[in-house]
């Protein structure tokens, strides 16, 4: 089990925030027993103008089907292993995680 990032996602900026990231869905991965994807970081126009996704500070981490059953403990896992400048939304299709220090 592993992250794997969907061939659509465009990572402009590596910074540490991303790399907590990367390992709160790995390890969420290898807990749960199946793949997490990272659907979306900087790389389109979807979002809200004031997305943090346009400044490489918002990241999608989704599952297989986008199944409601996987989502729930995905996000529950990202939300308590994620220091607190970072929060965590559950949304239909994904768990999008923004890190704000403000």
């Amino acid at each position: 089990m592993a992250l794997r990032i969907n061939a659509s996602v465009k990572i402009r900026e590596w910074s540490p925030q991303a790399a907590q990231v990367f390992e709160a869905g790995t390890r969420a991965s290898r807990k749960f027993g199946h793949d997490v994807y990272l659907t979306s970081v900087n790389d389109g126009r979807s979002h809200s103008n004031t997305s943090f996704h346009y400044d490489d500070l918002g990241w999608d981490l989704g599952v297989a089907g986008n199944v409601r059953s996987k989502l729930v403990p995905l996000h529950r896992y990202v939300r308590r292993w994620l220091p607190p400048a970072f929060q965590e939304l559950l949304e239909a299709k994904h768990v999008h995680v923004e890190w704000d220090a403000n």
